[in-house]
């Protein structure tokens, strides 16, 4: 479907009637000349908005210059007029009438058969949101229009399972994304319950012995679990012992360390008493001295008594002579006979403790002598050796475990059998959705490749430079990157983006389902003069090629082309 004409009334700028003829139709103008409100007219007719303004009829009548605006097309398949009206309480209402139109739709129905015929081809309004979008979103975008030639039902692959047929409107790109995602996660899980399965045939095995036939049991299990109860009891009874044997140990080792630290102590008391010049005695020399030291001790009182009366004699004096009981000389006699007990005594004192650090020697010698004999004793009776007790508990282990082997042989092995079936089951189950992943990625790889090849083509032959398309990233995860010579699209120049838009959205257009199709292009003086010549006659391609309907590109005055078959020029507040 074609654009023949639009009338353009009350919209910013002057009121117009532009006629298209042309494959290619360039607006000229100065700024202010309402080129671009041509453009916005186009999106206003097709999608009731445009783009900076907000999407209700309020919004519309801001780009209006006084209470109405009114746009009347005609299309080779018929004419349509949609105008807005703000009425005197301010409030705005839209209208839509036509014979494009079916019979009896309007308002709100009649605003979406619109965006569907005319402005299902939404590129064409807004090209910068395909810029905005993230790359995994614009990869889909991508998919869905440029693989409007693929039926997913003709890609399913042989065998796959319901959730793999294409919903109800579901488009190619959230198709394949759908069947990837799912495919990859049953793969996955697959995978994952195979290995759980695995891992509890090995524990299986390891317990229980690789297949009762191994030797692990004889052919008799009754035997087999009489001789495993008879050996469980040996070792028990063993193990007993060895503790018993493991405590006579310790505590014989316990008794061994106190006995050497006593002698290393008795040794250390020897060896003082020896330095200090004491000798060994008999207990009889002890008593002897303190015999000695008693008589000492007794002749000592008794002197020290003589002497105290025979001083009391020497000081008193007969009343009738005068004279003394005693004679000094007898004084001096008493007290010699005090200070020779008094060195008597001390002697028998010194002799009596020397002969009992001699006689505490003696017994420190003679607890030497015996410790050194019990330790003698204890090394040559050491406690009698076990085996270890992890080793008789391992011991015992293995056989607590060959007792219930024997005791569940059949329930052990039909479990075996059916963890071997299971593994089975899922080692096939995996291989299954292991190919159906991979004859998906095989699908999708197609699909990805025509969509690279379909913008590749165009937009390195329209940009002179190589473009390439990026659908997967390092991972294999979903993603987009569009770069020209290795730059990315969104670093390339002004006019450089507008060729490569313009590409783009031919390459675009052969998937949307909107029955008129135009490619609407702004500021044509950004491309280099050098190019426009090519760059309008691939645009005139494009239409001839049926990629789009017609193309509607706005430009300044100094932009205008040369004569070129296919291209007609207009300028706003000038001759055509």
């Amino acid at each position: 479907m074609k654009l023949r004409s639009i009338t353009i009334t009350g919209l910013k700028a002057a009121d117009r009637t532009i006629t298209i003829e042309a494959p290619v139709t360039v607006v000229l103008g100065e700024n202010g000349e309402g080129k671009t409100a041509v453009l916005q007219a186009l999106s206003l007719l097709a999608t009731g908005t445009t783009a900076g303004i907000p999407k209700t009829a309020e919004g519309v009548m801001r780009l209006a210059r006084g209470d109405e605006i009114e746009l009347r097309a005609a299309f080779d398949k018929g004419t349509v007029t949609r105008s807005w009206r703000r009425d005197k309480k301010g409030a705005v209402k839209e209208t839509i009438v036509g014979t494009l139109l079916p019979a009896g739709i309007t308002g709100k129905a009649a605003a979406g058969y619109l965006a569907g015929v005319l402005g299902g081809w939404s590129e064409a309004w807004r090209p910068g949101d395909l810029y905005s979008l993230s790359p995994a979103k614009l990869r889909a975008r991508l998919v869905s229009l440029l693989g409007a030639d693929f039926e997913p039902a003709d890609h399913v692959p042989p065998g796959a399972p319901k959730w793999a047929q294409p919903h109800e409107g579901e488009d190619l790109g959230t198709w394949i994304a759908r069947v990837m995602d799912v495919s990859r996660r049953e793969a996955n899980d697959a995978a994952a319950e195979r290995k759980r399965i695995a891992a509890a045939l090995a524990e299986h095995v390891a317990q229980w012995g690789e297949t009762l036939g191994d030797g692990t049991l004889g052919t008799d299990a009754e035997s087999e679990r009489a001789e495993a109860q008879v050996e469980l009891a040996r070792l028990r009874e063993e193990y007993a012992a060895a503790r018993d044997a493991e405590r006579a140990k310790t505590e014989h080792a316990a008794k061994r360390a106190g006995l050497a630290a006593e002698l290393v102590g008795l040794r250390r008391v020897a060896q003082q008493e020896a330095t200090a010049g004491v000798d060994p005695v008999e207990e009889i020399d002890v008593s002897i001295a303190a015999e000695e030291q008693a008589e000492c001790d007794r002749a000592q009182a008794e002197a020290k008594t003589r002497h105290a009366v025979i001083w009391e004699q020497a000081e008193s004096k007969c009343p009738h002579c005068g004279k003394a009981a005693a004679d000094l000389e007898t004084v001096k006699a008493a007290e010699l006979q005090v200070v020779l007990t008094d060195r008597a005594f001390v002697t028998a004192c010194e002799a009596h403790r020397k002969a009992s650090r001699g006689w505490a020697l003696a017994c420190v010698l003679a607890s030497i002598r015996e410790t050194e004999a019990q330790l003698e004793a204890l090394e040559a009776a050491p406690p009698p050796a076990a085996r270890p007790l992890a080793d008789i508990e391992a011991d015992a282990r293995k056989a607590e475990a060959r007792l219930a082997l024997a005791g569940a042989t059949g329930e052990t092995e039909a479990a075996r059998k059916t963890l071997e079936d299971d593994l089975a089951k899922a080692t096939a189950t995996e291989a299954a959705k292991v190919q159906m992943r991979d004859d998906f990625a095989k699908v999708e790889a197609t699909i990805l490749d025509d969509v690279r090849a379909r913008i590749e083509g165009p937009a390195s032959a329209a940009l002179g430079k190589a473009v390439t398309v990026e659908l997967v990233d390092a991972r294999g995860g979903e993603t987009c990157r569009l770069a020209a010579d290795g730059v990315d699209v969104s670093a390339i120049s002004t006019g450089e983006q507008i060729v490569f838009t313009a590409a783009l959205l031919g390459a675009l257009a052969s998937g949307a389902k909107a029955e008129w199709r135009p490619l609407v292009i702004d500021c044509l003086e950004s491309v280099s003069l050098s190019r426009r010549p090519v760059f309008l006659e691939a645009l005139r391609g494009l239409v001839v090629s049926g990629a789009v309907h017609q193309v509607i590109i706005a430009g300044c005055c100094d932009s205008a082309p040369a004569n070129m078959d296919g291209v007609d020029v207009m300028t706003l507040g000038g001759e055509k």
